[in-house]
């Protein structure tokens, strides 16, 4: 018997797939940068995805703490780089790429001991 995807699940993908398109094609400049448009729709479903699967399981199993860790490693860098851009607003490529990375691995650590708990 197949397995029947849940609709919340469907739902999270698509809704936080729209938001990161919207966010992607923010950052696209000209017609010809459209692939921003796409990694923020990839982005955005693959956030969309992991908090479906968490929010969507009626007992978790232990597979639900890579599931946080992923989910929220993907969302840090937003949040990192909004902070960083607040703290330094003429930041280099170079500073804005260790922040992202650093808020990628605070969340990562964040969302592995919220599975855990």
């Amino acid at each position: 018997m197949p397995r029947i995807i849940p609709m919340r699940r469907v739902y999270w993908t698509l809704g936080a797939g729209l938001a990161g398109f919207i966010l992607g094609a923010k950052a696209v400049d000209t017609p010809a940068d459209n692939g921003w448009a796409v990694l923020g729709v990839l982005w955005g479903a693959s956030i969309g995805l992991g908090f479906g699967t968490i929010f969507d399981q009626k007992f978790p199993r232990k597979r639900i703490i890579i599931y946080w860790a992923t989910t929220l490693a993907l969302v840090g860098p937003f949040f990192g780089l909004l902070a960083n851009a607040a703290a330094h607003p003429d930041s280099s490529a170079h500073q804005q790429t260790i922040a992202a990375g650093m808020s990628a691995a605070i969340g990562m650590l964040v969302g592995a001991l919220i599975g855990i708990a």
